[in-house]
């Protein structure tokens, strides 16, 4: 259970993280993870100002760390297959989703995880590798290609 200084110093990295301070955030993070290093939703924290920094291999080894401390979170081995997926890390972003997946088969609004499995199914890495190459692209509304692909995904397989 956290301690009260921990709950104090995670509320103010939160309002951090929130106000887009990531690199405040990050250090109130720290300080956490020195008073409670076995809480994951810290380092799940930390993995995700990362993301926003694209400091990708950072966030990747952080969340792997997360799930170290919390095996048996089905949302942080998600976040890990997603990372990973983005690291174009695709045969390990795979376990990561299989793990999320066996964790949580029924809870609904896990796409990534299944967006994934599928990817992999109906994707060989080499065209996933093109088509993530072109994630920077925005239309003119300012949608990036990977948005689309995930949402014709999301509505070609959700059944």
């Amino acid at each position: 259970m956290p301690s009260e200084e921990v709950r104090r110093l995670f509320a103010a990295a939160l309002e951090r993280q929130g106000n887009g301070d990531a690199q405040a955030a990050i250090d109130l993070y720290v300080r956490i993870i020195e008073l409670q290093p076995e809480l994951a939703d810290s380092y799940n924290n930390i993995a995700i100002l990362l993301k926003g920094m694209r400091r990708l291999p950072a966030a990747v080894g952080c969340l792997k760390r997360a799930v170290q401390l919390a095996p048996n979170s089905g949302s942080l081995w998600s976040n890990l297959g997603n990372m990973l997926w983005m690291s174009l890390d695709f045969e390990p972003a795979m376990a990561a989703f299989r793990r999320a997946l066996a964790l949580e088969p029924k809870r609904p609004g896990r796409y990534s995880t299944r967006l994934g499995l599928q990817a992999k199914v109906l994707m060989p890495p080499d065209l996933a590798r093109g088509a993530l190459a072109g994630t920077a692209t925005r239309n003119r509304f300012g949608v990036s290609a990977a948005r689309c692909c995930t949402r014709a995904f999301i509505l070609a397989f959700s059944a």
